[in-house]
């Protein structure tokens, strides 16, 4: 089905991504057969989402890789928690652990590389996914290998995996959660994808050749757009009559460098590009205190330095802050907001509001923390002085007001913290 040559050496030593799945166990059989065999393992991720189907898929792995006589490395992890703690989606935190594990695998030396079955229709997906939730080109370049991780698949259809599996008789395990249509890539692939190929049966690679065209373009772009990056004192500037191209990939680049990497859209480039028919001095406001001015025929990023000053870490015990003293305490206070710390993610910061701040109320929908507090009808005046438990743009506590829904008491919680200010 592939060349294996094409992408390994007698020398590497590769862990398949083995989910049980047909597309994994297809990949692990292919490189089983073509590579010296000590050079193959495998690696299990058992991400928390299916319970106890879950757990039997990885008995299932467990039981081929020991026929094969294939080392196995098995990882777990509770994603649905993890979501919910970093107020990310399902899919967006199962991708992130499994890549973290990967990583220790390769740090660990268990291997050094990984080989994952994404396929030719898994790119395709992937990029009518971000065509729909409006990407730009960067977007719609596909599923490469990167560093250690390789995709020999890439090129091959779903299809042709199905006839190889057939074939040769290999066993897999079926993931329920694939018929589930609440997921956006599986209404993709069982509901879209169809009708389309009824009318264009070759649509996977006609849109496989869009996809290398636009990244080769892509790239490009992108290496112009550093080109004209001048970055000095903490600030990144760039030209402001340079192609629109060019300068929205420069915006994404600032914007990136600052630590802001999503929760940016296209209008914020457009807002940007306008910059240039207006009065020197203009300012535009990006979440996490980034500022961008138009600065004598340049385009100007930086950090408002009141919005890094007025943060402080969060702690346990007592928090100075804005001349006020914060209490986080597991003491009982009946005027305190109550928490579940273990639900809290690391890395959290006592400030005041900040544009983009995103909100989800106890028991609510996530909501911008501006319509919240309109929503609570705390008057204008007050808002800048509200202090804020918050992770980048992603409240967690308002103090002496409310906490997120991801952070509520639930019965298995025995971490609870009270938290409120000091008479």
């Amino acid at each position: 089905m592939i060349n294996v040559k094409d992408f390994f050496t007698n020398k590497d030593v590769v862990a398949v991504a083995l989910s049980g799945g047909k597309d994994s166990m297809a990949l692990l059989h292919v490189l089983y057969n073509n590579l010296p065999k000590g050079n193959v393992k495998a690696i299990n991720v058992e991400h928390g989402i299916r319970g106890e189907e879950s757990l039997v898929d990885t008995e299932f792995v467990k039981a081929e890789c020991k026929k094969l006589g294939v080392e196995l490395l098995c990882f777990s992890a509770d994603c649905p928690t993890l979501a919910k703690q970093n107020a990310m989606s399902l899919e967006e935190v199962a991708r992130k652990v499994r890549y973290e594990f990967f990583k220790q695998a390769v740090d660990s030396g268990f291997c050094n590389l990984v080989a994952t079955a994404h396929h030719l229709s898994d790119s395709v997906e992937t990029i009518l996914f971000n065509m729909f939730r409006g990407s730009g080109v960067g977007g719609v370049t596909g599923i490469d290998s990167r560093g250690y991780i390789i995709r020999p698949f890439a090129d091959i259809t779903r299809q042709e995996i199905d006839l190889y599996v057939d074939k040769n008789g290999i066993s897999f395990v079926e993931d329920s959660t694939n018929l589930d249509e609440n997921y956006t890539r599986n209404y993709i692939r069982n509901a879209i994808i169809p009708k389309i190929k009824q009318r264009y049966p070759e649509m996977e690679k006609a849109i496989s050749r869009f996809s290398k065209i636009a990244s080769s373009q892509d790239e490009y772009i992108l290496q112009q757009a550093k080109r004209e990056l001048t970055v000095s004192s903490g600030e990144i500037s760039f030209k402001q009559d340079l192609p629109k191209a060019v300068k929205y990939k420069c915006v994404m680049l600032a914007l990136n460098i600052f630590g802001l990497t999503k929760d940016y859209e296209y209008r914020h480039c457009q807002e940007v590009d306008k910059l240039s028919s207006r009065k020197n001095g203009d300012v535009i406001d990006f979440p996490l205190g980034i500022k961008c001015v138009k600065d004598y025929g340049k385009i100007t990023f930086f950090k408002d330095k009141r919005a890094e000053k007025n943060q402080v870490d969060f702690n346990l015990g007592e928090i100075e802050f804005l001349s006020k003293k914060i209490i986080v305490s597991q003491k009982t206070n009946p005027n305190f907001l109550r928490f579940d710390l273990d639900k809290l993610p690391s890395g959290c910061v006592v400030r005041t509001r900040q544009q983009g701040d995103q909100f989800t109320p106890f028991g609510g929908n996530k909501k911008s923390l501006k319509k919240y507090l309109i929503d609570k009808k705390i008057p204008c005046r007050k808002r800048d002085d509200l202090i804020l438990i918050a992770k980048d743009n992603m409240v967690y506590i308002i103090v002496g007001v409310e906490i997120a829904d991801s952070i509520k008491q639930q019965q298995d919680s025995n971490n609870i913290y009270y938290i409120g200010l000091k008479d």
